[in-house]
């Protein structure tokens, strides 16, 4: 993980800390289709809220330097 946090940082990206697990994601699998149990659901939540908290600092950030 360290490493790809240091890809990331050279790409002058910024990691986010949530993530949404699947672990046995083949079991979650029915007819080609994903079913998200609701432990995804919230996972996915909290990393959509990060990511948008993250994109409004980031987008005043981009601003002020261009």
């Amino acid at each position: 993980m360290q490493m790809a946090k240091q890809v990331v940082a050279n790409l002058r990206m910024l990691p986010i800390g949530p993530t949404v697990s699947i672990p046995f994601v083949s079991e979650r699998v029915e007819d080609g289709a994903f079913l998200a149990g609701k432990i995804h659901e919230a996972a996915a939540e909290h990393m959509l809220d990060e990511l948008v908290r993250t994109a409004t600092v980031m987008r005043r950030l981009r601003r002020e330097t261009y």
